[in-house]
């Protein structure tokens, strides 16, 4: 949230980055696919277009903060409701293009 009302929901999106991204670095394997598909985003995404794609990664994980002002009509819950959801995290795999590596990608949303 932007509101100075709710600058304290930051601190907990930042401690949420950060027990996230250590948790996926315990798995050897989804971290090496990550290195690996973050090799080819930047060849093919954000080495060419890096406004359109941006890269803020934090421990091999891309995550980006985007802050809102309170909006009531919002459908985000973190946005609509900042003093009940104080962070709405949403974690993304490559999961539409994984075919058989749906597998490895179904544990990073859990």
């Amino acid at each position: 949230m932007s509101d100075e009302a709710y600058k304290s929901n930051y601190p907990v999106n930042k401690k949420m980055e950060d027990v996230i991204a250590d948790s996926i670095a315990e798995d050897a394997e989804i971290t090496r696919w990550n290195k690996e598909w973050a090799r080819q985003f930047e060849k093919f995404a954000h080495g060419w277009m890096p406004k359109l794609f941006p890269a803020n990664y934090y421990k091999d994980m891309i995550n980006y903060w985007i802050p809102f002002a309170f909006d009531p009509a919002h459908r985000y819950p973190s946005i609509r409701f900042p003093w009940i959801t104080t962070v709405a995290y949403t974690s993304e795999v490559a999961d539409e293009t994984a075919r058989t590596h749906i597998c490895i990608c179904v544990p990073v949303h859990i």
